[in-house]
This record gives structure tokens, sequence and C-alpha cells, in this order.
């Protein structure tokens, strides 16, 4: 492990992996909310073409909340 790190000629990290692609447009799926405030995860995820976790988890990520107004 050592080794390899000295015959290497610049110790500038290496990237490992290729960046994933993303199914749900963050700034897609911002719009739908915006739009369709009161419709279900079911639907959002049909809108999109994935799983109910998937947009659970992205919502998630974006800090979006679902806040009743009673």
């Amino acid at each position: 492990c050592v080794r390899d790190w000295q015959v290497r000629k610049d110790l500038q990290p290496r990237q490992t992996g290729i960046p994933r692609h993303r199914k749900i447009d963050k700034e897609k799926l911002l719009a739908h909310v915006r739009e369709h405030p009161d419709a279900f995860l079911r639907e959002r995820a049909q809108a999109f073409g994935v799983r109910i976790s998937s947009v659970e988890y992205a919502l998630k990520q974006l800090k979006v909340t679902h806040k009743k107004r009673h």
C-alpha cells in the first residue's frame, strides 16, 4: 500500500468510481411540489417513474416536509 504511493508521480487523490446518474431531478421535484402541494408520495412516484421510497428520500434531502394547516 505504501509502496504504491511511493511509485506514483503525483500524490493527488484519485477519483474512484463513476458518479451515479440520479433518476429524480431535484428542480423538477420541487416544481412538482409547488404545483401539487397535496399530492401523495405514490402520485409523485408515478409521475417520475420511480419507487415511493426514492421520492421520500429525495424530499428528505431537499428538507421538504408536509405540514398540515388545520
